[in-house]
């Protein structure tokens, strides 16, 4: 197994996570329940000044099952075209990951989906 990379603090990690989740609150805006839904930067990579994987974690939870589906469906769509993606975990939680460098960024994503 490849040894782990960990980059020094980038201040654009936290951009690039607003940019994203700006996008993808647009895209759920109009499915059901989707003003309870709650958009967070999470992991290493939310923590100002900490060197980390360059992997920039977003968390949408939703408080019912039926709507973390249906933004689960909306999120794959939305995030179609990225290279590497891969959904992981379906069931009670959705997780889209992408292998490659975000378009126009330096860092790759995870996306959770979570009750």
């Amino acid at each position: 197994m490849p040894a782990a990379e960990i980059c020094q603090y980038d201040p654009a990690w936290p951009v690039l996570a607003r940019a994203w989740l700006i996008r993808i609150e647009a895209s759920l805006a109009g499915l059901k329940d989707s003003s309870s839904f709650t958009y967070e930067h999470i992991g290493s990579t939310a923590v100002p000044g900490l060197a980390a994987k360059p992997v920039i974690d977003l968390q949408i939870r939703t408080k019912t099952l039926p709507a973390a589906d249906a933004a689960g469906f909306t999120v794959r769509r939305l995030c179609a075209g990225l290279p590497g993606l891969a959904a992981r975990k379906p069931g009670r939680s959705t997780e889209l990951r992408n292998g490659e460098a975000d378009p126009g960024g330096a860092a790759r994503f995870g996306l959770r989906l979570r009750r």
